[in-house]
């Protein structure tokens, strides 16, 4: 049984450290395939996505075990995650993580 689907780009080295310890489905391209993402996350606790994964609808109806999405957003860009003399530099500047728990265990 998959633990964790992947569904979208993510380094091969986090990808390998997650394989070692669940079995993973990594597809870089599931994103644009919804009716096998549906089919795929009808048995798996976690689903890891960028931004270009929707989850909704039938796949969201599909996930009936699913307790935890994580979303992998990307290192910003804009002017203020560059700017050292910003307070919150050392926040904006960092690659952000965000969880989703869909089920209290």
């Amino acid at each position: 049984m998959t633990d964790i689907v992947i569904t979208e780009f993510m380094d091969e080295a986090a990808v390998a450290m997650l394989s070692a310890r669940y079995s993973v489905h990594h597809d870089p391209d599931l994103f644009g395939k919804p009716e096998e993402l549906a089919r795929l996350v009808g048995d798996v606790p976690a689903l890891i996505v960028r931004n270009q994964t929707q989850v909704r609808g039938d796949v969201l109806a599909a996930a009936t075990k699913l307790k935890v999405v994580g979303r992998l957003d990307a290192r910003p860009r804009h002017p203020k995650a560059m700017d050292r003399s910003d307070p919150l530099y050392p926040a904006r500047s960092k690659e952000v993580t965000t969880l989703w728990r869909l089920a209290a265990t």
